[in-house]
């Protein structure tokens, strides 16, 4: 959702606030989704990212990448 559009703001908040199944729905995906924000889930991302620069730098020093 754009951050600098309130009027969508305010229709998902009120969704949520008077929609029971869906504010039920959104409840029972809050742990799966927050784990995706966890400290292990982070940490993988960075190495993944430090091991794509790295793959990607040994392939320009092979001759493999323009």
């Amino acid at each position: 959702m754009p951050p600098d559009h309130p009027a969508a703001w305010s229709k998902a908040i009120l969704d949520i606030l008077t929609d029971n199944t869906f504010s039920d729905e959104l409840r029972a995906r809050g742990p799966k989704r927050a784990a995706m924000f966890s400290w292990e889930a982070s940490a993988l991302a960075h190495f993944k990212a430090y091991q794509n620069a790295i793959d990607s730098h040994l392939d320009r020093q092979r001759g493999l990448l323009p």
